[in-house]
């Protein structure tokens, strides 16, 4: 183990120390002021539940175990004068936070405060470091965000219906934090932009716009021949908007048994207002226009009828969803 190793992997786990400490004293904290490392560590989140429980302990056993370090980094860490070390429990902790934080710091811990919501709201106001808690938090990935969290949210909202798990089964949901999009690395117009941006104040104020009554908002159509990142931009506005997307290909949902299909329409609607805030991203809409002009069957008729019912109801003011459709034709 080299030198420079040895030195991160301390600081790895006094990062930890300080963060249960700073954790367990401060009962206002949630799972979002824990870093996903430190989630990880805590095992916290796991089944999708937000909730964490106090208090949060760092073990010998799980030093080694979780973070893979060797047995000279908790050595090290142990004979380090502000640690103390249980021996029954083989945990250690921190009788002398304010001691512990001023060595971290000068042995290089400020990149990890930067990028650690817990550790921010300890040192904000501190010497040492400049730092804003909420910056930090605002940076920081939220657990909502997570795969695990969305999967746990459908799960209840699912529960036993078999129905609205034939539904669930006809879409694609993806949390943000598995989208790879990003806006930056898409080419926007600046009316594009402004669309954007007047969506993250609508979420941020939605209850205002409420009381105003001002429910005729959040709808896109998103046209353009196949490959120029329609798909790509729902899934970045779901990572820039922290909110999970539903996607939607209006041929996978046309059930052979036809009586279903305005059943299922309907419930991957209820599923999304149920899911809430998210974006319900509906691709191949040219699908509703071609199937009104032909002589279809009345049944998918009926069900293209159920469709557009459902999206003159819907609204991203009142129900939090954000309905996006895609089309390779203009007309």
């Amino acid at each position: 183990m080299t030198t420079e190793t040895g030195t991160r992997d301390v600081l790895a786990v006094m990062e930890l120390l300080l963060t249960a400490e700073i954790f367990n004293r401060n009962q206002d904290l949630g799972i979002n002021d824990l870093h996903p490392r430190c989630r990880e560590f805590f095992g916290a989140g796991i089944g999708g539940n937000p909730e964490v429980k106090r208090p949060l302990n760092v073990s010998e056993g799980a030093i080694k175990k979780v973070l893979g370090a060797p047995d000279a980094v908790f050595q090290t860490v142990r004979r380090n004068p502000f640690v103390g070390y249980d021996e029954f429990g083989q945990r250690l902790s921190l009788p002398s936070l304010d001691a512990a934080a001023g060595w971290f710091l000068k042995k290089g811990g400020e990149p990890l405060v930067r990028e650690n919501p817990a550790l921010a709201y300890f040192f904000e106001g501190k010497d040492g470091v400049q730092v804003r808690y909420r910056d930090v938090l605002a940076k920081s990935p939220r657990f909502e965000d997570t795969k695990e969290y969305i999967e746990a949210k459908v799960s209840r909202i699912i529960g036993g219906d078999e129905e609205m798990r034939e539904a669930r089964d006809l879409i694609i949901i993806s949390a943000p934090d598995e989208v790879e999009s990003t806006l930056d690395n898409l080419v926007c117009t600046p009316r594009q932009e402004e669309g954007i941006k007047k969506i993250g104040v609508a979420l941020e104020h939605r209850n205002f716009l409420k009381q105003q009554r001002i429910y005729e908002f959040g709808r896109f159509l998103f046209v353009g021949p196949p490959g120029t990142g329609k798909t790509s931009l729902a899934l970045a506005m779901s990572r820039e908007l922290h909110m999970p997307v539903l996607e939607v290909r209006l041929a996978m949902i046309t059930s052979q048994y036809l009586g279903e299909t305005s059943k299922n329409i309907d419930r991957i609607f209820d599923l999304a207002k149920r899911l809430a805030p998210c974006i319900l991203f509906i691709d191949e809409f040219d699908f509703v226009a071609k199937t009104r002009v032909s002589d279809d069957h009345g049944a998918m008729k009926r069900a293209v009828n159920m469709l557009l019912k459902n999206i003159d109801q819907i609204s991203f003011v009142k129900n939090g969803v954000l309905l996006i459709g895609a089309t390779n034709h203009p007309r």
